[in-house]
């Protein structure tokens, strides 16, 4: 989706999390959420040729292994785990 502004790409997670490739703008955010999927892309958004030739690949793409690497990611579990440590070394401060 051509967005120019996303807080988080929460948008683009779920949409992994069910399987779906993402294409995206390259800003800052989708760079960071997509940026260790191979099978998303990142093509500007008046780049019409590039999400032609994109959108047309697609169905090439492994969906499954798309699905299972976000909830990988991004699973509360692992979340949680992160800020503790966040949470941890703020409190020895």
């Amino acid at each position: 989706f051509p967005t120019h502004e996303e807080g988080f790409g929460l948008v683009a997670a779920e949409a992994m999390a069910m399987g779906k490739p993402v294409v995206a703008q390259p800003i800052d955010v989708m760079q960071e959420v997509l940026g260790g999927f191979p099978d998303c892309k990142l093509i500007s958004a008046e780049d019409t040729e590039g999400w032609k030739k994109c959108l047309s690949e697609i169905d090439d793409q492994n969906h499954e292994a798309i699905r299972a690497q976000v909830i990988e990611t991004y699973c509360w579990q692992k979340i949680a785990d992160q800020y503790e440590v966040i949470y941890a070394e703020v409190l020895e401060k």
